[in-house]
């Protein structure tokens, strides 16, 4: 995983870790054990994206495709 995506989690855990009421030992396994969690649900993710058509008039119809597999995958987009 990237960095980046360590560091967004990282970020979210600190900004969380005070709704677990335990100390700061078990907080670090809770935190290593939901980071391996989190990577898993990632690398679980997988969108099959419709196939460019070059011989397609417009963009719109490709976006269309892609967003409907983004919608059917359950993934969220901006």
């Amino acid at each position: 995983m990237s960095e980046q995506m360590r560091a967004e989690f990282e970020k979210w855990f600190e900004e969380n870790k005070h709704k677990w009421p335990v100390g700061d030992d078990v907080i670090v396994f809770v935190r290593d054990f939901m980071w391996q969690a989190w990577q898993a649900s990632r690398q679980a993710l997988v969108v099959d994206l419709p196939k460019l058509n070059i011989d397609c008039e417009s963009d719109v119809i490709d976006y269309a495709e892609t967003v409907k597999a983004l919608k059917k995958a359950g993934v969220s987009y901006k």
